[in-house]
């Protein structure tokens, strides 16, 4: 779905500024609206690279 490669890349981006567990658990809070499935299927891509 192109939300999930969207979040990828968004999330990609703030990986790179903060790539502490805490900026995973701030930067869900920016999306209430992301539901737990697509945000962690964006994040394993992320992860995966």
């Amino acid at each position: 779905m192109p939300a999930q490669q969207f979040t990828a890349q968004m999330y990609n981006a703030f990986l790179g500024r903060a790539p502490e567990p805490n900026g995973y658990a701030w930067w869900v809070s920016l999306y209430p609206g992301m539901t737990e499935t697509a945000f962690i299927n964006a994040w394993a891509a992320t992860a995966r690279r």
